[in-house]
């Protein structure tokens, strides 16, 4: 049976090994989806930018604050949906 360092809590070996495991699956993401990316000939960039559901989930985690996330909003909802060109005449009425 495992040794824990308290009432039911997991052996700190245990968490060091687990949160290896997660640092080397993201890596190993990271590392396949540069891959595909270079296969379809679309060469990696630093601004291919997050989808509204990535930041909704980083700010329903605690990743980002209330206005980290609004505004992280409005630009991503501002490069797909830019506003229309001012018009230069008063709409008659």
């Amino acid at each position: 049976m495992l040794a824990t360092t308290g009432a039911g809590q997991l052996p700190l070996g245990a968490v060091a090994v687990l949160t290896l495991l997660v640092v080397l699956a993201a890596a190993l993401t990271l590392l396949v989806r540069r891959w595909f990316s270079r296969q379809n000939g679309n060469p990696p960039t630093l601004q291919q930018g997050l989808t509204l559901d990535q930041l909704r989930r980083m700010h329903r985690t605690g990743l980002i604050s209330d206005q980290e996330f609004q505004r992280l909003r409005e630009l991503a909802v501002g490069q797909v949906c830019p506003a229309p060109p001012a018009l230069d005449q008063p709409n008659p009425r």
